[in-house]
Formats: C-alpha cells, sequence, structure tokens
C-alpha cells in the first residue's frame, strides 16, 4: 500500500484526482498468474485492508476535485509527435521524445512550478482564448510549456497562434524560471 499510496499522490501531485486500479483479474491461471502488476482481488492476502486504502485514496481525490487549484502553466502534452514516430518496428526518436517530456517534468517538479498537461483531443473539444489566457474548461493558463512537440494537431497550432498574439507566452524547459512564474 506505501508504493501505491506513493505513485498516486504523485500522480494527485500533477492533477490527478481519480484512482484507477488495473486489472480486476478473476483467477490466477494462465498468463495472469505472472501478469504485472498483479491483479487486485480477492486471492491477494491484504484484499480485506484495500477498501480502507481506497477509501483514503478517494477521499484525497475528492478533495483535490472539488478544490481550486490555481496552476497558470500548460505543458503540451507530445502525443501527436510520438504517434507519428510510432512505427511498430524502429519507433525512431520516440525515445528520444519521451525523455525530453520527462525532462521537462522533472524540472518544473523541481523548480516547484505547478503544471497541467495539455492534451490536445481535449484542447480540440474544449480549448478557447479568452483575454490572452488559454482555456480549457475551468483552467486559465498564461503560460504554455513545449516540451519538444514537433508535431500539433490543426486546432492547437491554431489556438497556440492566437494565445501567442494576444500576450500569451511559450516556454521551451530551457526558459523556464528558477521559480514559480508569480515573480515574473
Amino acid at each position: 500500500f506505501a508504493e501505491l499510496k506513493g505513485i498516486l499522490e504523485w500522480q494527485m501531485s500533477g492533477g490527478v484526482n481519480l484512482l484507477c486500479q488495473h486489472l480486476e483479474g478473476y483467477s490466477n491461471r494462465g498468463l495472469r498468474k505472472r501478469d504485472f502488476p498483479p491483479a487486485m482481488y480477492i486471492q491477494q492476502p491484504w484484499w480485506e485492508e484495500y477498501e480502507k486504502f481506497n477509501t483514503a485514496m478517494s477521499r484525497e481525490g475528492m478533495i483535490l476535485a472539488e478544490s481550486e487549484k490555481c496552476v497558470d502553466v500548460l505543458v503540451l502534452h507530445p502525443q501527436t509527435t510520438a504517434w507519428t514516430l510510432y512505427d511498430n518496428g524502429k519507433c525512431e526518436g520516440l525515445k528520444e521524445l519521451n525523455d525530453r517530456f520527462i525532462d521537462t517534468l522533472d524540472v518544473l517538479a523541481k523548480k516547484h512550478i505547478q503544471y497541467h498537461l495539455g492534451d490536445e483531443t481535449l484542447i480540440k473539444r474544449h480549448a478557447r482564448i479568452e483575454n490572452g489566457k488559454f482555456v480549457i474548461g475551468n483552467c486559465k493558463y498564461s503560460y504554455i510549456v513545449d516540451p519538444g512537440c514537433e508535431i500539433l494537431m490543426q486546432k492547437t497550432r491554431e489556438l497556440l497562434d492566437e494565445f501567442l498574439s494576444s500576450g500569451g507566452k511559450m516556454l521551451t524547459v530551457e526558459e523556464l524560471p528558477d521559480n514559480n512564474f508569480t515573480d515574473n
């Protein structure tokens, strides 16, 4: 539970507020016996305690979901670029893209800069530019960090152009300040 709690709280620090367990297997036969992560079901010796863990984590998630977190930084997720690099074989450049993305998130965390990840599918459906801010749902961002996206959906490019022309700022990881953006 300590390891699972640590993983979930790391995700929660990045804005994830819903615990989604993986693989509810009904038996340990065949390949399921060696699946990773192991099935979370009644055959586990800790099953009786699992409800307490889920209740505690669900409450933390609820507090996050119902709170108003002031995050002014949106990190573009490089999924579209990754799709173009995936070829079911060598996938040249995919590891480097992933490394740049993870490095960007690590730099943000080390500098204590809170951020949200910008999923292009959600951006396409729900984003708009309003008063110089990049708005997705109820969240408004003044800064966008590009971890090295070479390919973006047309709607994302259009919104970024509008955002930049209305005074918004787009940064690379090298341009990030040493502290939070509140002083800049």
